[in-house]
Formats: structure tokens, sequence, C-alpha cells
């Protein structure tokens, strides 16, 4: 499993589970936590707002992305 990461690639990576977290607001929104590579890799700056959307074979599509860099 030392296979080397695309980073250029922006489908199909799944997320390292232990590093996120995860809080509930009232109103059904979310606010995740990621690890900094995923905002790198998504070419946002931290504390970017992100919209998800379920994908289609399970797992979650971004949506939108605001790029704040």
């Amino acid at each position: 499993m030392n296979k080397k990461i695309n980073t250029k690639q922006k489908v199909g990576r799944r997320l390292p589970q232990n590093r996120i977290k995860l809080q509930q607001l009232n109103n059904k929104q979310f606010i995740i936590t990621l690890p900094r590579m995923w905002a790198d890799i998504l070419d946002v700056s931290k504390g970017s707002v992100l919209t998800f959307i379920p994908g289609k074979q399970g797992g979650i599509e971004i949506v939108k992305a605001k790029k704040e860099k």
C-alpha cells in the first residue's frame, strides 16, 4: 500500500477517516474539519466553504468550493 498519491486528480479518493472532525449545526449544516492536505488537493484555502452532495456510488461529491486563496 505504498502507492504514490496523485494530487492533481480530484475524483475517486478516500479521505483518511481518523483525521476528520464533524460538528452538526442546528440548521442541517455540518462543519467538517479535514486534514490540511485536502485544502491543497482541492485548491482552496484554510477555512473555505465547500458544498457536498451524495455521490452516485456512495461517498460524496464536492459541488462548489469557494476559491479563497
